[in-house]
């Protein structure tokens, strides 16, 4: 549970002092589970050959399901919890976590049986075959027996951090993911097929992942009252978790589609090695972009402690600093990253041979993310503070009006290009309409001053 030091900071601490001390650690917590990402595709790489990558890159939007429902529940459940920090109601934080992790249960264990009754009909819709489908479908079997450990773990570090121990749910993920990194290649190595050995080191680790975090269920009493006060509000608890956590599981669910149009259309246009190039490109722009992720999380717990607190102006301040790091951060890392496109696809191997329009697409996908900042950081604030509707209309804005219907028509006359020109525009008119939200309501910049 929260200590007192924890919600006075929240409160109280210094700006900038509080965004260093709680971005850090969730910085680095994100950029080892950004790393464990990228290492994984590294070993199937190099051990094993481009249909065995190609496979990963098909299931991976698959996997994301598994994220997508530990976002839904974890930030729904932290913002109730943040929220209320300025009442210290330890009683009610103790019913919001335990309603967090039983749900995660049910859940978890209705997703695993889920996938593992549909998963040959849903790879047969990516339009693949062959060595690649089986490949494919033999690491999501194995994938989904780690779904509880996954989904629970990830649920409970998301709720350490709302509570402001963002040390310790950094340490955790980098204990948990350092076991992958070494279980990876021996799995690999050992099993008849390697990408079943990648599944279950990553199971492994969520796993370890989850015995770490169980240490936030300590400080809930186990009383006979506590336990009838539970199973009476378990359920409307739960309703306001859904409602709370429904941004980001949009955000997740579209992300995911968003990753099988352009699988769908690279498989229908292009050939395998443009699938593997476009899976190594996501990877490498998602880890760009984990750092942007990790400020979102340190922000959540700020400006909902904040809000709940009835302190605007701090908020406001928390917000514009949050942006104006987020984006030149960001602006930087792939300015530099750029310069040095060929030597980072180089780490990847010869299973990885990229076209001659390589630096183009690179290009257009650094650009691309340079603008995710601003659309990120504005749903993290807008559901921090409540505003579910504009949080969800964000997400509807850039996947369904921008990125849907630009992906076809850029492809219909650019090809494999239309994919980055496509994921480019989307970016700049989510960017706009979230400055538009902004500017509309007096937030952050455009806050009125006192």
């Amino acid at each position: 549970m929260v200590d007192e030091a924890s919600q006075r900071s929240l409160l109280e601490k210094p700006m900038l002092r509080l965004i260093a001390a709680l971005s850090i650690p969730s910085i680095f917590g994100m950029l080892f589970a950004g790393i464990n990402t990228l290492v994984d595709a590294i070993y199937v790489a190099s051990m094993l050959d481009g249909r065995a990558l190609a496979a990963i890159t098909i299931a991976y939007p698959l996997t994301q399901i598994f994220n997508a429902v530990a976002s839904l529940v974890g930030f729904g459940a932290a913002t109730l919890l943040s929220t209320g920090i300025a009442s210290n109601d330890r009683r009610r934080q103790s019913l919001i976590i335990a309603s967090a992790a039983a749900l995660s249960v049910i859940m978890a264990l209705s997703l695993s049986l889920a996938v593992l009754l549909t998963i040959t009909d849903v790879l047969g819709l990516f339009g693949i075959d062959g060595q690649t489908l089986d490949y494919a479908e033999q690491f999501m079997r194995a994938f989904s027996h780690g779904g509880v450990f996954l989904i629970t773990a990830l649920v409970l570090n998301v709720l350490i951090r709302s509570l402001g121990n963002m040390r310790f749910a950094m340490l955790t993920f980098a204990i948990a993911f350092g076991c992958n990194v070494i279980l990876a290649p021996i799995f690999i190595s050992t099993f008849d097929d390697g990408l079943v050995g990648a599944a279950w080191a990553n199971n492994l680790s969520m796993a370890l992942l989850l015995l770490m975090n169980l240490r936030i269920l300590r400080g809930i009493e186990a009383s006979r009252e506590f336990l009838s006060d539970f199973w009476r509000q378990f359920w409307a608890y739960s309703l306001q978790i859904f409602a709370m956590g429904t941004p980001y599981l949009l955000l997740f669910l579209l992300n995911i589609s968003q990753l099988y149009i352009i699988n769908y259309i690279i498989s229908d246009i292009g050939t395998s090695a443009d699938l593997a190039v476009f899976g190594v490109l996501n990877r490498i722009f998602m880890l760009a972009l984990l750092p942007v992720y990790g400020m979102s999380r340190a922000m959540q717990p700020i400006v909902s402690a904040n809000f709940g607190a009835d302190n605007s102006p701090r908020v406001h301040e928390a917000l514009r600093y949050f942006m104006i790091i987020g984006t030149l951060g960001l602006a930087s890392v792939l300015g530099i990253a750029s310069l040095f496109s060929h030597d980072v696809m180089a780490v990847f191997g010869s299973s990885v041979a990229p076209a001659p329009e390589f630096q183009i697409y690179f290009w257009l996908y650094a650009l691309a993310t340079a603008f995710s900042p601003i659309p990120i950081l504005s749903l993290t604030y807008f559901q921090a503070i409540g505003r579910m509707n504009l949080a969800s209309l964000l997400v509807l804005i850039r996947q369904v009006i921008g990125f849907l219907p630009l992906v076809f028509i850029m492809t219909e006359s650019h090809q494999i290009y239309g994919i980055f020109i496509a994921l480019l525009l989307s970016d700049i008119i989510a960017s706009s309409a979230a400055i538009f939200f902004l500017a509309k309501g007096g937030h952050g910049f455009f806050a009125k001053k006192h």
